[in-house]
Formats: structure tokens, C-alpha cells, sequence
């Protein structure tokens, strides 16, 4: 059987957006199109005599960090190769990013490994199905993020991410203003922390979430959870914070699954993980 890897449309998303509930990711049409518009050179669809069976998504990050996501084949077509297709069109297409990352599941890991990719740290998928904040009457720093702010916003988050994501974040702000909030040190007024979310298919995302330490992480954290009243929430939070994670199961976060971040190629523009708790989604790094 004959596969064609195309670059992906718009027209392509209806049968991605398909295979992709059949899996039962949480992603949008909304994070399609981003991606279509914003890096089409780095997003494919595998084709079978018309149809689409598969996608993956790339992004570029100033030639220094490309990232790779949605990997993903339709069920009727799995052990096909179309997977290997996809990584090949999306690698090919960043060969003049500096490292390529991705968030592996295990059962992800192994094939990814094949193709050169290393670990560099784990992420642990929390969700509440059943959410129900019960600090909604009391008082908080964490408030709002405003369009002024993202200037200082986007700086603090090159720093912590390590490369430059304004796009991203300028969009969650444009789609989402209600679930952006910061921190600021009471001293200076300077933002030492914020945090974005998105709606999903199955659940409210939020991350990313940077933050000095875990108090102001889980403050942030609290903000955003309770603009739109009880729902079922989801956030990707890197292991190492130990503290952050035990406060989340303490008011009913439970693991869905592991993931684990890992990269091709020189690794130079690393996160400052001490300030960085949640991360946006698989897809966007």
C-alpha cells in the first residue's frame, strides 16, 4: 500500500480532528489551524488513496529549538510505517533548527530513541475529572494578565523556556484572556510568574504555568480554576516539583500518564526548570 505525506490544510483538518477524538486527545480545531498558520512548512498529513490517515505537527522556534507533535495514525492503518513517514517529513523540514524536542509516551519512547532522541526530564499528565475549587471567596495575588503585560511576559518566559514563544503566548492570551493571570513581587512591581490555559476537547488545560517557586505556582494555579466555575481541568507538570504535585492530588488530581521529554541534537537552549511547573501541551513544548 502507497502513501502520500503532504503538507496539511485546512481542508485536511475535519479528518484529523476525527482520528484524533477516536484517540481521545484533547486538542482543537483551534490548535490545528494555529499551527497551519503559523508553521505550515512543518506540518504534515499521510494520505491513502485520498483519504487522510495520519498528521504530525512541527514548530519552529527561532531555528534554535523545532518541536514535534500530534504524531498520530489513524487505527486502520497502524504498523504501516505511516508514523516514520511523518517524523521523517517533520525532521527533514527542521534540518536547519539547532535541536529537535518532543514529549514521548512510553510506549512512544522506544521508536523515537530509533531516530536519535534522548531524555532530557519527565512530565506527569494530572487531571480532575470532578473539579470543584474551594477558594473561590479567598483573597489572591495572582490577577490578570492585560495586553501591556506581555512585553514583560514573553521576556521572563525566553528566559525560563529558553527560547522566544511570544506567538503562542500571545495567542492563549487573544483565545483565552479569562485564564491568564500573574504574580508580581510586591517590591519592585516586576511579574515573577503567570499562567495561560485553553479549552480542549475533553478537559481545560492549563499551563503553561512559570512561577518563582510552588506557593506562587499553585496561587496562579488557583486563579485560573475557578474562572469558569466547576469543569474538568488538566495540566502536564513537570516531576521535579515535588511539592507543587502533592499540593494538585491533595485537592483531587490523580496521574493519567507519564510522558518524557526528549531531544535531538545539541541541547543549548535548555528550560530553567525551577520556574518552570506546567507545560502548555505535548505540541507546543
Amino acid at each position: 500500500m502507497n502513501f502520500e505525506i503532504l503538507p496539511m490544510t485546512l481542508n485536511d483538518i475535519g479528518a484529523l480532528m476525527e482520528i484524533k477524538n477516536h484517540i481521545g486527545w484533547n486538542q482543537l480545531e483551534a490548535d490545528f489551524k494555529f499551527m497551519i498558520e503559523y508553521y505550515p512548512q512543518h506540518c504534515f498529513s499521510a494520505f491513502s488513496e485520498g483519504r487522510v490517515v495520519g498528521s504530525v505537527t512541527g514548530i519552529n522556534y527561532e531555528n534554535k529549538i523545532a518541536w514535534i507533535g500530534m504524531v498520530m495514525v489513524h487505527e486502520e492503518f497502524r504498523g504501516m510505517g505511516i508514523a516514520k513517514l511523518l517524523m521523517k517529513a517533520a525532521m527533514d523540514s527542521m534540518e536547519e533548527c539547532k535541536c529537535i524536542k518532543l514529549d514521548a509516551t512510553p510506549a512512544g519512547q522506544p521508536v523515537y530513541e530509533k531516530l536519535g532522541f534522548v531524555p532530557e526530564w519527565s512530565i506527569t499528565r494530572l487531571i480532575n475529572t470532578e473539579f470543584i475549587c474551594k477558594t473561590k471567596n479567598v483573597e489572591s495575588r495572582a490577577e490578570p494578565v492585560w495586553e501591556d503585560d506581555m512585553a514583560e511576559i514573553c521576556r521572563l518566559d525566553a528566559d525560563v523556556f529558553g527560547v522566544d514563544r511570544s506567538c503562542l503566548l500571545l495567542r492563549l492570551l487573544r483565545e483565552y484572556p479569562d485564564l491568564a493571570f500573574k504574580i508580581t513581587n510586591n517590591e519592585n512591581g516586576k511579574i515573577t510568574g503567570f499562567c495561560f490555559g485553553r479549552n480542549g476537547y475533553k478537559y481545560r488545560q492549563i499551563g503553561p504555568i512559570v512561577a518563582g517557586n510552588s506557593l506562587d505556582a499553585f496561587e496562579i494555579f488557583k486563579a485560573a480554576s475557578v474562572c469558569r466555575g466547576d469543569t474538568s481541568l488538566v495540566l502536564d507538570v513537570i516531576d521535579s516539583h515535588t511539592d507543587f504535585v502533592d499540593a494538585m492530588r491533595h485537592i483531587g488530581f490523580s496521574a493519567q500518564r507519564p510522558l518524557l521529554r526528549m531531544f535531538k541534537g545539541p541541547n543549548e537552549f535548555t528550560a530553567q526548570v525551577p520556574q518552570y511547573f506546567v507545560i502548555p501541551g505535548g505540541e507546543y513544548g
